[in-house]
């Protein structure tokens, strides 16, 4: 019978949410997430679910490429990726990356920042 090798201690796996990989998708998705938690509190302690948890603050703010994808695919499937995006929304976070999304990105998901609807003839 052979050995198992013994398991490492680790942080218990949290559950992925779904969250686009693709920018527009994510940014849509985020969006709606966004505007339904408005005026509703955040979980206590969500910080502590998240994916980038314990990361560098470095990987998230340094404006490196190589650190900034590495931050984005770490955001992907987070399990807190929403509560991350309203977060970022209320605190007026406006650097780095946060939600799986840039300073610029997450300029999108307030409604002071979306397009004008197009004016449709009747």
């Amino acid at each position: 019978m052979e050995e198992q090798p013994a398991a490492q201690p680790s942080r218990p796996e949290q559950p992925r949410r779904y969250a686009p990989s693709d920018p527009a998708s994510r940014i849509f998705y985020l969006r709606m997430r966004v505007r339904q938690q408005r005026g509703v509190a955040l979980p206590p302690q969500w910080m502590r679910d998240a994916a980038c948890n314990p990361a560098t603050s470095e990987e998230y703010f340094s404006g490196k490429p190589e650190d900034t994808a590495l931050a984005l695919r770490r955001c992907i499937g987070c399990a807190v990726i929403d509560v991350c995006a309203a977060y970022a929304v209320r605190e007026g976070v406006s650097v780095g990356i946060c939600a799986g999304l840039t300073a610029k990105q997450r300029e999108q998901l307030t409604d002071e920042s979306a397009p004008a609807k197009p004016n449709t003839p009747n």
